[in-house]
């Protein structure tokens, strides 16, 4: 599986600090291809206590700035691997986060 998509890269700002202490999210948007995780990819994940859910490739590797959570279809992801190839672009493995976001999945 293979297709279009929009990726929410979300980064933490270490200079501001939100009302209980903690930092403040820097968010900004990319686009992406989004790919299956393949059976390889999977068993090496499973064997380091990962369980991945998706590959997002970006066309160009300089969109990502080593942010470590990021939002697809209204659901936060953890970045667990990255990967550059040969060609311009990079990999993003993700595993499905824990964190809500309200209101993004269509329900009020």
């Amino acid at each position: 599986m293979m297709m279009p998509g929009e990726l929410v890269l979300i980064a933490e700002d270490p200079e501001a600090h939100g009302a209980f202490g903690g930092h403040e999210k820097i968010e900004r948007t990319v686009f992406c291809t989004v790919k299956s995780v393949g059976r390889t990819e999977m068993y090496a994940a499973l064997s380091s206590g990962h369980e991945p859910s998706y590959i997002f490739h970006l066309d160009f590797a300089f969109e990502y700035q080593n942010e470590k959570l990021c939002r697809y279809d209204g659901i936060e992801y953890r970045i667990i691997r990255t990967y550059t190839g040969e060609v311009d672009g990079i990999d993003l493995t993700v595993e499905r986060s824990n964190h809500y976001v309200p209101g993004t999945d269509g329900c009020s």
